[in-house]
């Protein structure tokens, strides 16, 4: 079958079979397993700076308090 300009037509099964090679794809599904792990180490690193400043904090006024 040809369209208009003499070339051969379109596939019609060509958006179904692109949709299925998108389906099979998995390479995007590792990058985003990555994204997840990278920010779930951002967050614990972000907590435990957070939490360890704060105890700094405290303990280095509590001794300026106690020098007064």
């Amino acid at each position: 079958m040809e369209d208009a300009a003499g070339r051969p037509a379109a596939d019609p099964h060509a958006a179904r079979s692109a949709l299925g090679v998108f389906w099979r794809d998995e390479s995007g599904v590792t990058a985003i397993e990555y994204a997840i792990m990278a920010s779930m180490i951002a967050m614990v690193i972000v907590t435990a700076v957070i939490n360890l400043g704060q105890t700094a904090l405290t303990q280095l006024f509590d001794k300026v308090a106690s020098s007064m």
